[in-house]
């Protein structure tokens, strides 16, 4: 599990990942981004990062990353 800085930063590292064709590893990075606790906080960049989420988890038929990842999402965007 990778931690960043900056939500931008694995946000990048997933489209690096991504174009060398390590979906799974940019999808991971995504993953453990928007579970963690630490980035509770709402930020615009969230939302670009869970376009590349969702889009990641449609294209490699992750229907269950896809769910988790849209719940986690909707917790900390509400408040």
């Amino acid at each position: 599990m990778a931690t960043f800085a900056k939500p931008e930063n694995a946000l990048k590292r997933a489209e690096e990942l991504i174009n060398v064709g390590q979906k799974q590893a940019a999808l991971q990075a995504l993953h453990d981004l928007i579970t963690s606790k630490r980035y509770r906080a709402w930020q615009k960049t969230l939302e670009r990062i869970m376009f590349k989420y969702v889009e990641l988890c449609v294209d490699m038929r992750k229907g269950r990353y896809a769910k988790d990842g849209l719940i986690q999402y909707a917790l900390f965007a509400n408040k």
